[in-house]
């Protein structure tokens, strides 16, 4: 029995209506998970979480590599 087929897509980029869902801003860092949910956080948040996203996330996109 051959295995399934799994398809990955890429994320929808963020728009000005994607909020952190840490906060009230607009998100520009989008963080995948292992179980495919994702977190958005604003520039601040996620610099304030950025060492334990890190390590949790299994992916993170963000607008500036420099956050």
């Amino acid at each position: 029995m051959p295995a399934p087929i799994t398809t990955l897509t890429a994320p929808e980029p963020l728009t000005a209506l994607d909020r952190c869902d840490n906060c009230p801003a607009a998100a520009r860092v989008r963080t995948t998970f292992a179980n495919n949910h994702d977190l958005l956080f604003c520039g601040h948040c996620y610099r304030k979480h950025r060492a334990a996203l890190e390590g949790a996330a299994s992916s993170i996109d963000a607008e500036h590599e420099d956050w």
